[in-house]
């Protein structure tokens, strides 16, 4: 038998040499994979139990997620309407100027500071990576319980302070029986 009439036998049954041929790549393709198929199960088994633990936390603790996720929405867009902008000066006073007529204490001095905060804060004060802090130098000159009175509605005001520094003595002159406090404060700002 010659090679052509080997060729001309195989021509007859190309169905049976197709079959044989993919079971021979296969059987190479087995032989060659199986030395990895124990890591494979391993790794299925492992993505399993992942799957397993993730539907479990869903069921426990994604309940009312999405109503969650709204309420934090909202007072992420509440923390952003009580930010103070700074370069709107006029504006930022006449909060303070407001809060002078409403609590019936006297402004005597009052300025928003125009350096820009450091690049890194110095200890003791956090870095904020979202917000810009806006330094004020403020004195007010009142009664005890107007002063209190103050403090108190800049606490619970619009916008977020934090006082730095605070001195508080008797005023002097003609304002007998009158306090005077001196901060220095920041205001928490947009990021610039």
């Amino acid at each position: 038998m010659n090679v052509s009439e080997i060729l001309g036998k195989l021509k007859q049954y190309p169905i049976a040499i197709g079959g044989v041929a993919a079971a021979i790549v296969l059987a190479l393709v087995f032989f060659m994979r199986k030395d990895n198929v124990p890591n494979l199960e391993v790794d299925r088994d492992v993505l399993r139990t992942q799957w397993e633990a993730m539907l479990e936390n869903d069921q426990r603790s994604g309940v009312d997620l999405i109503d969650q996720v709204d309420k934090v929405k909202k007072a992420s867009e509440n923390v952003r309407s009580r930010l103070m902008d700074r370069d709107q000066k006029a504006i930022n006073y006449q909060y303070f100027y407001q809060l002078e007529e409403r609590t019936k204490i006297t402004l005597s001095r009052i300025a928003q500071s125009d350096t820009l905060p450091p690049a890194s804060p110095p200890p003791g004060k956090p870095k904020l990576k979202l917000f810009s802090p806006i330094d004020y130098a403020i004195s007010v000159v009142g009664t005890f319980q107007q002063v209190v009175t103050f403090l108190n509605e800049m606490e619970h005001g619009r916008f977020f302070t934090r006082v730095e520094k605070f001195s508080c003595g008797l005023a002097g002159g003609d304002n007998a029986g009158l306090i005077q406090v001196s901060m220095q404060m920041d205001v928490l700002g947009k990021k610039i």
